[in-house]
């Protein structure tokens, strides 16, 4: 059984959190900019995503229409196409704005661009995309 994340209030709007195992997943809500910025590092498990999205959802700060800032750099997804589609349909309309997503390697931009086409249509964000640095996804977001 996964434990729940250490939640740390730095300073007001800006919370964050950590999850560690094979992967190590944090985040940040900044309320006043409306962005919630994730990092994942290690192997990505659907059991252990599906835990980090369940921090995030119960997290006091998270509301929705935030955007989202994914950075997967350091991170691989190690499931597939059948576990994805059922990670998706177990997502609640969350009416995220944009959400950007940071990858590193050509495995996980196909991962993603799955994701992407599997939730179109489904409430989960307006608009989505990929990109290979941080900087250029965290200036799509704060458009």
């Amino acid at each position: 059984m996964i434990g729940a994340p250490e939640i740390v209030r730095e300073d007001p709007g800006v919370v964050t959190g950590s999850w560690e195992c094979i992967m190590k997943h944090e985040f940040e809500v900044d309320g006043e900019a409306g962005l919630l910025t994730e990092t994942f590092t290690g192997e990505i498990s659907l059991d252990l995503l599906t835990a980090a999205n369940t921090a995030i959802l119960n997290h006091p700060e998270f509301t929705a229409g935030l955007n989202f800032l994914t950075d997967l750099r350091e991170a691989r997804i190690s499931f597939g196409y059948n576990e994805m589609g059922t990670h998706v349909r177990s997502l609640p309309r969350l009416q995220v704005v944009k959400q950007a997503f940071v990858i590193a390697r050509d495995s996980e931009y196909g991962m993603i661009r799955m994701f992407i086409i599997l939730t179109d249509g489904k409430g989960i964000f307006a608009e989505a995309r990929i990109f290979r640095s941080m900087e250029d996804g965290v200036a799509w977001c704060s458009r």
